[in-house]
């Protein structure tokens, strides 16, 4: 009578350990979904409020830091589209190669005085030093990004695709704005 008591309550129990982790699977699952349907715009917005709150802004400021922080990523993704998966570098003649060389300076040019845009908007409601540490939590959210990208074998260079080390950096291919 013992055993069959012993071997009951040892059913339920697992019966109820399995149903627990089912459903922490379940909300992992859901959590993974929404992180994934996240639209750039969203995405940027979330990235700004992450920000202010580190900052430790208050209603106002945030407000204010949201939307430049949105609209200078709005224009940095105009000057640098989401870049085309590319499987191999083909071989680029010299005339090629330059005009590519070209184009790269001239995206570069442009971030550039986006980001001395920005930085003049970002100056009229908050001191140097805040600035410079927006930019540095931004880097950081950044690298964050890009190590899970790569972690997940999503990148370009990613060890899925059967390269050791990681990100690779190929000829053409830019990393993303840094302020």
């Amino acid at each position: 009578m013992k055993i069959i008591k012993t071997m009951m309550l040892v059913m339920v129990m697992l019966s109820s350990v399995l149903c627990a982790q089912a459903q922490a699977q379940n909300v992992q699952a859901q959590e993974q979904k929404e992180r994934q349907r996240l639209t750039r715009e969203q995405l940027a917005e979330k990235q700004a409020h992450k920000i202010a709150y580190e900052m430790a802004f208050d209603d106002a400021t945030t407000k204010k830091f949201v939307e430049a922080f949105c609209q200078y990523q709005k224009e940095m993704w105009t000057i640098c589209p989401k870049p085309e998966p590319k499987c191999r570098q083909r071989q680029m003649s010299d005339s090629e190669t330059e005009e590519e060389m070209k184009q790269h300076f001239e995206r570069s040019q442009k971030m550039l005085d986006l980001r001395k845009k920005y930085h003049a908007i970002y100056s009229k409601f908050l001191t140097p030093k805040q600035v410079s540490r927006v930019y540095e939590l931004e880097r950081e959210m950044m690298k964050r990004f890009f190590e899970r990208h790569e972690k997940h074998g999503k990148g370009h260079g990613s060890k899925a695709k059967g390269r050791k080390g990681g990100r690779q950096q190929g000829a053409g291919e830019e990393l993303p704005p840094m302020p």
